[in-house]
């Protein structure tokens, strides 16, 4: 069973996962055709590919995946950041989200034992969102499809969470 400062930071987590999935859903959808649209595309394939393995994970802890107020309104408003803006954006979500990891980092320290497997998927999968950020911001977006669908391949069909 996990500890209460786990499971506060977990369910912390799964409202960070459900925004992600709607605002990014949202930006790509926003962007579609445009070149900068090729990041969030890869990224909105790697939070599809999140959702159901944190919805198991969840299960087994027994908390619930609805998002909140808030993670539905900050969606909104972050899917709503006009194109200029988007580099200057992207700058900030990224110096937030290496921060932002070291936290997931720490919250695997504290996880259940019997969860490794799924708790370095949860920073595995941080890292890549880090990553392919960078390759953004570097001008290497051509790069990031291969990148989410190596990611992708190397956990598919993977038991991430044991029952």
């Amino acid at each position: 069973m996990p500890t209460h400062k786990f499971a506060k930071g977990f369910k912390s987590e799964i409202q960070n996962r459900a925004f992600a999935l709607r605002a990014i859903g949202r930006l790509a959808k926003r962007l579609d055709g445009d070149p900068r649209q090729l990041l969030w595309a890869a990224y909105l394939k790697l939070e599809v590919f999140n959702a159901p393995i944190y919805h198991q994970a969840a299960a087994r802890w027994g908390m619930d995946v609805t998002p909140g107020a808030g993670a539905l309104v900050k969606a909104w408003m972050v899917s709503s950041v006009p194109k200029f803006l988007l580099r200057p954006f992207l700058k900030c979500v990224y110096s937030q989200t290496v921060i932002y990891c070291e936290k997931l980092r720490e919250l695997r320290g504290i996880g259940p034992s019997d969860a490794r497997d799924f708790l370095d998927y949860m920073v595995d999968q941080e890292d890549l969102q880090i990553e392919m950020m960078r390759l953004s911001l570097g001008g290497q977006d051509a790069a990031l499809a291969r990148k989410v669908d190596s990611f992708i391949q190397k956990y598919n069909g993977k038991s991430l969470i044991n029952k």
